[in-house]
């Protein structure tokens, strides 16, 4: 079906799928009281010197490549539990797959732009707000989770915000697309047979801490056991540094705003705090007037505007968001959506798209925000202003205090920075636990620290969200192989799992053996001392199975009664084969319709690539892969 799909989309099929994400334009830009104020960094009409990335007219800086190569360390790292170390050879596939994402992004920000897709500030401020991990108990807002994460991937609101403005212009740009695709039944009805046949096995589990009789080893196998694996002991490099920063609130909490100013600059910006008539807007686009007059004409006698606009157009209705009138840029859609009353429907209005309905689902009255309501706010706000304004003044005189001769602890001292004692860490960002060091942001320190010599004082560095850090490189200890008196209980221990591990194979491979020459598996297995169970049926994935996954696809490869061995997570695991059972009808509803979502998805996913590679074609890229490999990969 992909393959197929793949195949078609070289002609008619990839032209009307661009030509129906048309239709997923919505009037939606301007201004509010939430902020605003266009992209904080990189994306620019013009061309950048600087650029290594470049995607029709937009550019990506060094420093942007290495953010997002950053953040995708970060979150593959969390993912596995494990911090990446920057220098590994994996490191290169991450920021392969950093260029790729920004390439892919960008494509469909630049193909949203050309088709006049834009989003709202309304729209951006709801979408924020209903994320999950910025609502308090009661699902409202929580200003102080969103600061707090902001903080914690040190990332400023106004970028923060811009990067919510593009998903959600892409996700208006895909959205016609997601909506469209349907699995065919065929294809959900095999799915569902192959995923959903279960299996039931015997099962014996010889797990490696059951194995008895081995004895600790002596010196002599100790120290060849040391150095066959010496390599696996050995310590990477580690660095202790001393670190003062600041951060942009960190410092606006130090600069006091009395009530007065907060009423001087209420009143010098009462226009942002004033809103004036909003509208919320459905919004239905026809391809031609046949098609809108007769949706107006059944609408107006009873039926609903969704419904009509879906059936007649072949695509539902789009919100629009709540709009005030200046946020509507045609002329004649702006007059007519104004013009109608609560709950009408306005049009046919013939556009640059086609011809528009318009569903007035609510109106607004114009309103001004008190002072009482967002004094708390503005006066934040100023002080991030004022910190905003003397922060070049601090970094300044930071700089000048360390030329002139003064100590970090003394610059920290006088410029009241937040001083720090960090390590030993390696160049991964980790200490001796395996734990990230407690500094954000990481990349940041890790280059700092391991690019200076001992009691050398890194370059300031200016953080995304605004701050500052400077740090000295006080102790380097160079990678070496731990000496074995210090490691000598890891190392029998290792010695000894690998011995049960060996002795837990020996006897599963007997077991097996046996069992195939016809024995009782049962009494082979409590003969040994082994586990032994009779499993539930299990599925493909093994979820809510007791048995390994290791030996999953080998029993689903299996004719009943076949015995097969695998080495598992705590042992070795032997099973029999006892029973298939095979979908014989036609399911789980619910099983089939979160099976056909899934499937939906991947479709989709699949026709997005091939979509990229249709973008890829259309617009021009120019990648600067050498400056790039150079400055970010070690």
């Amino acid at each position: 079906m992909l393959e197929a799909l793949r195949q078609a989309s070289k002609g008619w099929t990839m032209k009307i799928i661009l030509g129906l994400l048309a239709l997923t334009f919505v009037v939606f830009f301007g201004s509010s009281d939430f902020g605003g104020g266009g992209h904080g960094g990189g994306h620019n009409a013009g061309r950048n010197a600087n650029a290594v990335v470049e995607i029709d007219n937009l550019d990506f800086s060094l420093r942007q490549v290495g953010n997002e190569f950053n953040t995708q360390i970060q979150q593959i790292s969390q993912a596995n539990g494990q911090q990446i170390d920057p220098t590994s050879p994996f490191a290169g596939q991450i920021l392969n797959q950093a260029i790729s994402t920004i390439v892919t992004r960008s494509l469909f920000d630049v193909a949203a732009r050309d088709l006049g897709v834009s989003a709202s500030d309304a729209a951006v401020e709801q979408a924020i707000r209903n994320i999950g991990a910025f609502q308090d108990a009661n699902g409202e807002f929580d200003s102080a989770a969103f600061a707090g994460y902001l903080r914690n991937v040190g990332q400023s609101e106004a970028t923060f915000i811009a990067n919510a403005r593009d998903d959600l212009r892409r996700s208006q740009y895909l959205g016609t697309l997601r909506r469209t695709i349907t699995p065919p039944e065929a294809m959900v009805d095999a799915v569902y047979k192959y995923r959903f046949e279960r299996r039931t096995a015997e099962l014996a589990t010889i797990g490696i801490v059951t194995v008895e009789g081995l004895v600790p080893p002596d010196e002599t196998q100790l120290l060849q056991f040391y150095e066959e694996n010496k390599e696996s002991f050995r310590a990477p490099e580690t660095r202790e540094a001393t670190v003062a920063s600041l951060t942009m609130e960190e410092f606006a909490a130090t600069i006091e705003i009395d009530d007065q100013e907060v009423a001087e600059v209420y009143a010098d910006r009462l226009a942002n705090f004033q809103r004036g008539e909003r509208r919320e807007i459905l919004q239905g686009i026809f391809l031609d007037q046949e098609g809108a007059d007769k949706a107006a004409e059944m609408i107006a006698q009873g039926r609903p505007f969704a419904e009509t606009v879906e059936e007649l157009a072949g695509f539902p209705p789009v919100p629009m968001g709540t709009l005030q009138r200046t946020q509507i840029t045609e002329p004649e859609l702006a007059e007519a959506a104004f013009s109608a009353i609560e709950g009408s429907t306005a049009g046919p209005i013939e556009t640059a798209l086609g011809w528009q309905l318009l569903s007035i689902a609510k109106v607004f009255p114009e309103e001004t925000i008190p002072l009482s309501d967002v004094s708390d706010r503005l006066r934040q706000a100023i002080a991030l202003e004022q910190a905003r304004d003397d922060m070049f003044d601090l970094l300044n005189a930071v700089e000048d205090g360390l030329a002139g001769g003064g100590t970090l602890e003394e610059v920290a001292r006088d410029n009241g920075l937040t001083l720090q004692k960090l390590g030993p860490f390696n160049a991964g960002g980790l200490v001796v636990s395996g734990q990230p060091v407690a500094f954000e942001p990481l990349a940041g320190l890790v280059n700092a620290v391991f690019t200076t010599d001992v009691d050398e004082i890194a370059d300031l560095v200016e953080t995304e969200n605004g701050g500052f850090f400077v740090a000295r490189t006080d102790s380097i200890t160079p990678p070496q192989i731990e000496p074995l008196e210090r490691i000598r209980d890891t190392l029998t221990a290792a010695w000894l799992d690998r011995e049960r591990l060996t002795l837990a194979i020996e006897r599963g491979t007997d077991l097996a053996d046996r069992a195939r020459a016809g024995a009782n598996f049962e009494e082979l297995a409590k003969e040994i001392g082994a586990a032994f169970e009779t499993t539930q049926p299990f599925d493909r994935t093994g979820l809510g199975s007791t048995i390994s996954g290791s030996l999953i696809t080998p029993l689903f490869q299996a004719a009943v009664g076949d015995i097969v061995l695998a080495q598992t997570q705590n042992g070795v695991g032997v099973a029999r084969l006892l029973k298939i059972d095979k979908v014989t009808d036609g399911g789980d509803d619910f099983e089939r319709e979160d099976l056909r979502a899934e499937l939906a998805e991947g479709i989709n996913r699949d026709i997005s690539r091939q979509l990229t590679a249709a973008l890829r074609d259309r617009y021009s890229i120019d990648v600067d892969r050498e400056t790039i490999e150079q400055n970010l990969l070690p």
